[in-house]
C-alpha cells in the first residue's frame, strides 16, 4: 500500500504506487454498460480497507460481482492485466505460475466485483477465483497535503497456498 499513492519529491517523484493494477481497473469500470455495473457493483461505498488481510481468510466468502467470461473482450483483457501487474512482481516463474493459475480459474469462474460509486470517492475491486483473491481499496489519505484519492491498500491471495502455508507444511485454510 501508500499513502501518499503518488511520490511528490526526490529522484521518484511522480511515480505512483501499484498505479498499473487501478488504472486498469478504473478502464473497466468507465467501460461498463448500465447492467454491466448493476451486477459488478456490490457496495454502494468502499470499505476503506481491503476485506482480506494477512490472517482473514475466512472473510472472502463467495464471490460477488459479475462473472469475468460474460465480459466483452476488451474487458476481460482489463482484468487479465489487472491480475498481470500483480503476477509481475513476483520473478518470472512465481509470476507465470500466478498467470497460469487465473487462467485455470477463468475455466472454473472468476468475478469481479466493485465497492464505490464514483471514482472520485473512496472505492475498491476484487478480483476472485478459485486459487486468485485480489483486492485493491483507493481511499482518501490521511497526514498528508494531498487531495483526492491517495490512500491504496492492496493484497493478492494464492487461495489453497495462501501465504505460502504449503511450502511451510501448514493447511493453507
Amino acid at each position: 500500500g501508500g499513502n501518499p499513492v503518488e511520490v511528490s519529491t526526490g529522484p521518484y517523484a511522480g511515480w505512483k504506487v501499484l498505479s498499473g493494477p487501478d488504472e486498469w481497473a478504473l478502464r473497466l469500470y468507465h467501460s461498463l454498460t448500465n447492467e454491466q455495473r448493476a451486477k459488478s457493483v456490490i457496495a454502494d461505498r468502499s470499505l476503506g480497507d481491503v476485506l482480506a488481510g494477512p490472517n482473514k481468510i475466512e472473510l472472502i466468502g463467495d464471490q460477488q460481482g459479475i462473472v469475468v467470461s460474460s465480459l466483452d473482450p476488451s474487458q476481460r483483457q482489463y482484468v487479465e492485466e489487472i491480475v498481470r501487474e500483480f503476477a509481475h512482481t513476483y520473478r518470472g516463474d512465481l509470476g507465470e505460475q500466478a498467470m497460469y493459475d487465473y487462467r485455470q480459474d477463468l475455466e472454473e469462474g472468476v468475478s469481479f466485483a466493485w465497492l464505490g460509486g464514483d471514482p472520485s470517492q473512496p472505492y475498491a475491486f476484487r478480483i476472485h477465483g478459485p486459487r486468485t483473491w485480489i483486492e485493491f481499496s483507493n481511499v482518501r489519505g490521511s497526514g498528508s497535503q494531498e487531495v483526492g484519492m491517495n490512500h491504496i491498500h492492496a493484497v493478492w491471495r494464492r487461495l489453497g497456498d495462501d501465504y505460502g502455508k504449503q511450502l511451510l507444511g501448514e493447511s493453507g485454510d
